[in-house]
Order: structure tokens, then sequence, then C-alpha cells
């Protein structure tokens, strides 16, 4: 492959002038334009070099391939003039030519956070489904197995527990994340926060709800931390949380789950028979 003249042919092909910014990854040429109906697409569908290209999150992509995308674009940087940027740096390029859409951008953020918890949530079901096993009667005989044999009633519980863990965060996180979300609305709409802190401000909320509701604010912290993947957030996060939880600690507030438990073990006093003294 001819790497300048794969280069030339791109910058053709796209507008010289066109041009705002561009990045590559393992397999594409990454480009932010000015207009994407510019493009010649004819031109770029008929170079062998190009595999293909598609738009995407305000970025239009030519794919080169792996071992030449990285020479095309050294090519294409001396040819334009244009800054050398990574693809973290061209996202943000592409995102200030972009609407702000907070219900897009909620949606990502979502799946960015939630995405990488989906194997703690599958093996949360299939524990589920293994103490359902070893619980549910008249599989093996008219008792469950855990009646049969007392031994394993220990590991057992310890399933059990392990099972709902992932489910017992997940309601608490997601109204954390909508309140952030309201909240980021609010202060980007009255410019109280320029649009890029959107997201911080949605982790900093389901990092204080978590921290404050269970009363737990350095499980909070780190739990939030290794979900998002990065500590650009860490000083909001520990600063909003400490203040819920004080503030929650002075109006006298309980953990959620043991607040529901204590309730609900009164509800269960509360429906039984009452006894009748009789009287001396």
């Amino acid at each position: 492959m001819d790497h300048k003249k794969v280069a030339k042919n791109v910058v053709d092909a796209v507008g010289r002038d066109n041009l705002i910014a561009a990045a590559h990854c393992a397999t594409r040429l990454r480009l932010v334009l000015k207009d994407d109906k510019k493009v010649n697409q004819a031109a770029l569908d008929a170079d062998p070099d190009v595999k293909g290209t598609f738009k995407t999150n305000g970025q239009y992509q030519v794919i080169i391939g792996p071992g030449d995308v990285n020479n095309v674009y050294d090519e294409l940087i001396k040819d334009t003039g244009l800054k050398e940027l990574s693809t973290d740096d061209l996202k943000k390029v592409a995102e200030q030519g972009q609407k702000f859409n907070p219900v897009m951008a909620f949606i990502k953020l979502l799946s960015d956070i939630f995405v990488p918890i989906i194997p703690a949530l599958v093996a949360g079901g299939l524990l589920m489904a293994l103490n359902n096993f070893l619980t549910q009667p008249g599989l093996f005989g008219p008792k469950s197995i855990v009646s049969t044999s007392p031994v394993i009633k220990g590991l057992s519980d310890m399933i059990q527990l392990m099972s709902a863990a992932p489910f017992i965060f997940m309601p608490i996180l997601v109204l954390g994340a909508l309140l952030g979300v309201v909240f980021a609305v609010l202060m980007i709409h009255f410019n109280i926060a320029p649009k890029r802190c959107y997201g911080i401000i949605i982790v900093t909320s389901m990092c204080a709800y978590f921290g404050t509701i269970e009363k737990a604010p350095f499980t909070a912290l780190t739990l939030l931390t290794e979900m998002v993947g990065s500590v650009e957030q860490i000083f909001p996060m520990l600063i909003t949380t400490f203040i819920a939880y004080f503030v929650l600690d002075l109006l006298g507030g309980k953990p959620i789950y043991a607040a529901l438990r204590i309730q609900m073990n009164y509800h269960k006093l509360s429906n039984l028979p009452k006894v009748k003294h009789a009287e001396e």
C-alpha cells in the first residue's frame, strides 16, 4: 500500500478545507468534518485501499486496516498540517459540534457504567438458580436437598447472599442516576455548570445517594470509582457524599434496608393475634 497516496486520496475525497481534526484507532482513520455532505463518497468507495466508511457520534470513520492506518494517518497529518490527537481528544472535538441531548447522554453514560457489571448480574442470576436447586422441595424427594443434608445449609445461605448482592445495589444506583439527571439538566440549563460536567454530576449523585441511603460512604466511593474506571470525579464524589451522609446523620436517618427490616418486623408483629389475658 502506498500510504502517502491513500492519505492524499482521503483528504481529496473529504475535502481539505472540510477537515477539522483527525485521529486513528487500530484499524480506522477518525475524522471530524465541517459538513459530511461534502464528502465524495464515490471516490472513497472506488479506492481499493479503503475497506469501508461510516459515520458515528459526530465522526466520519475510514477503515484502512491494522498495520497501515497509523502510517496513512502520519501522511495525512503531514499533508494537512493538522494537530495529532488521541481518540479521546477527538471525541471532545466531535462533541463540541453536536447539539446537547440530555436523554442520549444519560443513556450513553448508563451503558458505560453498567455494561462492565453485566458479568456480576449474570453470576448473580446463576447463583440464584443454584440456590433454588438446593432449596426447592420435590426435585429428589419430598424434601429439598438442604433439608435432607443440613451440612450444606451454610453453603446455601452464602450462595443466597452472594446472588442477591448485585440486585440489591442496582435499584439504588439507578435512582441516584435519575436524581443526577435532574440536577445536571437544571445546572446546565441555568449555566451553573458546563455541558462537559453532565456525566460527572450524574456519577456524583449516584455516589452520594448510594453512600447516604446505605450509610456506607467509603463503599460507595470505591464501587463508583471501579464502575466508572476513572478518578476524575473522586473529589466531587467525596465532598458530596460526606455532606449528604452527615445531613442524614443529623436527621437521625437509618440505612434503608435496616429501616425496611424494622418496618417489616413491626407489621408482622402487628398482624399477630392479640392474646387475651384472663381477668383476675
